[in-house]
């Protein structure tokens, strides 16, 4: 059962009514689902989209061949694929990708991101980065990919 709790007189949601949950057919439709999100994006708004390797490549490259979005750091790590990264992009089309961890202090610790919406691949990225962003008041898109659900009508 979800509960609302009281915060100096104002309601605060549960967390995980920020949280979306949908299947997107391929990784064609959730490039075309950025891109249409990125193109409504309003100034100082950003998405992002956390992911394992294989998946981010694909969608990086995509947004790059465009020719509308310039890069700002791209750091796959050496491609490796058993780790999260996390793709910004911004409202002046800059692509941004590096690792969704960091090292704080020697110790392991999450990006903190100021977004709007953020796409979470749930089959690539580990509870605690959802947590991090639902904590922070994100939009949270958590998708799979896969084949469409097939409603039947009576």
């Amino acid at each position: 059962m979800l509960l609302n709790k009281i915060v100096k007189g104002e309601m605060k949601l549960n967390k995980y009514e920020n949280m979306e949950i949908k299947n997107i057919l391929d990784e064609y439709c959730l490039f075309d689902e950025l891109l249409e999100k990125v193109e409504g994006l309003s100034k100082w708004e950003n998405i992002t989209l956390f992911a394992k390797s294989d998946l981010m490549e694909y969608i990086v490259r995509e947004f790059i061949s465009l020719g509308e979005f310039s890069v700002g750091i791209i750091n796959f790590d050496n491609c490796n694929s058993d780790i999260e990264y996390v793709m910004t992009i911004t409202e002046e089309k800059y692509v941004y990708c590096e690792p969704a961890r960091k090292l704080i202090d020697s110790k392991p610790a999450l990006f903190s991101y100021d977004v709007g919406v953020s796409y979470v691949y749930q089959e690539d990225v580990k509870q605690d980065i959802i947590d991090g962003l639902l904590n922070d008041n994100c939009d949270v898109v958590l998708f799979g990919l896969g084949e469409e659900d097939i409603k039947q009508e009576d």
